[in-house]
Order: C-alpha cells, then sequence, then structure tokens
C-alpha cells in the first residue's frame, strides 16, 4: 500500500495563493442604509413610535411620584398597559379604540356584577355552576 502526502500551509505563512482579508464590524453603514431606504410611510413608523415612548413615560410618572402613586397605587400598571393596547397612528383610530375600550369595560363591569348578584343567590354548587355558565355566556362575544 502506498499512501500520498498532502501538505497543508499554515495561514500564518506567506503564500501568494491565500488572501488575507480583514473584516470590520461597523453599525455606520448599517443605520445610514437603513435611513437611505425609509419612504413616508416609514417616518410615520418612527413618529408614532416617539409618540407612545413620551406617551409611556409620561404615564410611568406615575410609579415615580408618590403623592401620585398614594393616590392611584398599583393600579397605574393599568394606565401603562393602556397606553400600550390603544395608541394607535392616528387619532381618529386612537379615539375610537379608547371609546370602544370604554363602552367594554361599563359593559364587562355591568355583566360581571349582574352575574356575581345571581350567584349570591344561588347557594351551593349553583355557585359555581352560575359562574362558570356567565364566563362562557359572556365570554363568546368577546
Amino acid at each position: 500500500m502506498s499512501s500520498t502526502v498532502i501538505t497543508i500551509q499554515n495561514e500564518d505563512e506567506n503564500s501568494p495563493n491565500i488572501l488575507k482579508k480583514k473584516t470590520h464590524f461597523s453599525l455606520l453603514p448599517i443605520v445610514s442604509s437603513l435611513i437611505a431606504k425609509q419612504s413616508k410611510h416609514d417616518k410615520r413608523k418612527i413618529i408614532h413610535s416617539i409618540k407612545v415612548g413620551i406617551a409611556l413615560n409620561l404615564v410611568s410618572l406615575l410609579y415615580l411620584f408618590d403623592p401620585l402613586y398614594e393616590q392611584v397605587g398599583d393600579n397605574a400598571m393599568w394606565a401603562i398597559m393602556t397606553v400600550v393596547v390603544i395608541f394607535e397612528f392616528s387619532a381618529g383610530a386612537t379615539l375610537g379604540k379608547g371609546l370602544n375600550r370604554g363602552i367594554g369595560t361599563i359593559l364587562g363591569g355591568g355583566l360581571g356584577c349582574l352575574a356575581a348578584i345571581l350567584a349570591g343567590e344561588v347557594h351551593g354548587i349553583g355557585n359555581a355552576i352560575v359562574v362558570g355558565t356567565s364566563v362562557f355566556v359572556f365570554g363568546k362575544d368577546v
């Protein structure tokens, strides 16, 4: 049996066949290409994200100022969640979404009170049945 030996040069050796490339990672070309590709629609997204950021910062002040936090308490988290859920590109869409959320909250609270009163009238196992049934009946429309 005969064997063939193939020699492989190291990268450290100077060889005309091996091209050494130095790569540098820079964010500047990536960011500049993204800015160059922006259209009018993308600018609306940037403006919208700035608006949402400002609104979240203003609502978050409820946690930072002690007098406001004492009045609102842990419920300030719901104000932050409302900003995240409601905020839209246009003022009309935001108002429409907010109005629907307000109507849904009032109706949900009323139906919850009705279910609690009805469950309070029924004793024993009927209480759990009324609560479970009302969750499915009222929740099917959501």
